[in-house]
């Protein structure tokens, strides 16, 4: 899908590509997700209408900071030129389609309680959830200019659940489930 100026300008792409995710990582971690959208098309004009679930997160994020600025005109009407769009696309469906319709129906969801931050969808007011955000968006990026969106220890410990999981079916059944959870609180 729509290649980055990785592809096309060798070296200084990937060094422009770094900043670009960089710069759209620091303004999705201050809430400023107008730059991140415009610096991100900039390098990566295609990514967007590439990866709709990277689309839906980065557009719910700035409904989401109007929500959070108390700017509920301005969300209401965000939601309906932006993320309406969304819910309804012209494309068929993929798998990441549907969870991008999914997310952006949970978000909406914020207008309907007067105090967003006590409410069930609280979470996405958190600034958490601007990282999660700014991880997806990086990893559609990376993605994007041919790289892998996942790092090495995301791998090896995708590896070993596999691993671990193949050798308890091997003994059929038997043996202690692996919690990455459970092993971690122990240390």
């Amino acid at each position: 899908a729509g290649g980055g100026a990785h592809s096309q300008n060798g070296a200084g792409g990937e060094t422009q590509e770094l900043a670009t995710r960089n710069a759209v990582r620091t303004h999705i971690l201050a809430g400023e997700v107008d730059r991140a959208v415009a610096a991100c098309e900039a390098t990566f004009p295609e990514l967007l209408a590439a990866r709709p679930l990277a689309k839906a997160y980065l557009y719910c994020q700035e409904y989401i900071e109007m929500v959070r600025g108390k700017r509920r005109t301005e969300a209401v009407d965000f939601a309906r030129r932006v993320l309406a769009p969304l819910l309804y696309p012209s494309a068929p469906q993929t798998d990441e389609g549907g969870a991008a319709r999914e997310y952006v129906q949970m978000v909406i969801g914020l207008l309907a309680y007067p105090d967003p931050e006590d409410s069930p969808l609280s979470d996405l007011i958190q600034p958490a959830h601007r990282k999660q955000v700014a991880d997806i968006v990086n990893t559609a990026m990376l993605e994007a200019s041919g790289q892998d969106g996942k790092s090495a220890l995301q791998r090896l410990l995708e590896q070993l659940i596999v691993s671990h999981d193949t050798l308890r079916q091997l003994q059929g059944g038997r043996g202690e489930v692996l919690n990455l959870n459970d092993y971690f609180a122990q240390k």
